[in-house]
């Protein structure tokens, strides 16, 4: 019988296969290293530091900072940007809809990026390395992250086009 450790690490290696046969065989990336960060925060869940704000698991201060330093989104790029528990997955999924209903490879693609991949404060920068591989013009970002951590310059200067859900989540 497979042990919780076991499950966790099948469950996301097929994940991260799902995905990458997507792209190129010769350019595919060893996830080898990533679904090893994820086990490991998934079984030793701290909370971090970045720039005095608290970075609660599964995300990490370590991807927030190499991201704000680093990410370097395109004109095409959509960010989608929420608190947590409004929708922003949802949101999310509904731009890739608008954006790709008509190409049946590019939904087929989407459906495999999951916010594993695509929330810029997940797990490894690794996983930018993988969505710069995929073949889609547009790429849709999500995020739960304060703007002071994200290079907003950069993102203008750019031209992502951002989008932020304001509403969602429990009325009260």
């Amino acid at each position: 019988m497979a042990t919780d450790k076991q499950v966790l690490v099948e469950n996301y290696t097929k994940v991260q296969n799902d995905l990458l046969k997507f792209i190129p065989e010769d350019q595919r990336a060893d996830v080898t290293e990533l679904i090893q960060k994820r086990l490991q925060q998934l079984l030793n869940s701290k909370i971090t530091d970045c720039k005095g704000y608290r970075i609660i698991p599964p995300f990490s201060a370590e991807v927030v900072e190499w991201q704000y330093d680093n990410w370097n989104p395109t004109g095409n790029d959509v960010l989608v940007a929420a608190f947590p528990k409004t929708g922003t997955t949802w949101t999310t999924q509904i731009v890739k809809n608008v954006i790709y209903r008509d190409d049946e490879k590019m939904m087929e693609l989407t459906k495999a990026v999951t916010p594993h991949h695509s929330y810029l404060e997940r797990e490894s920068s690794m996983n930018y390395e993988i969505i710069l591989k995929l073949p889609w013009k547009r790429k849709i970002w999500g995020t739960h992250l304060p703007a002071p951590l994200i290079n907003m310059e950069r993102l203008k200067k750019n031209g992502c086009k951002v989008r932020i859900r304001l509403f969602g989540g429990i009325q009260q």
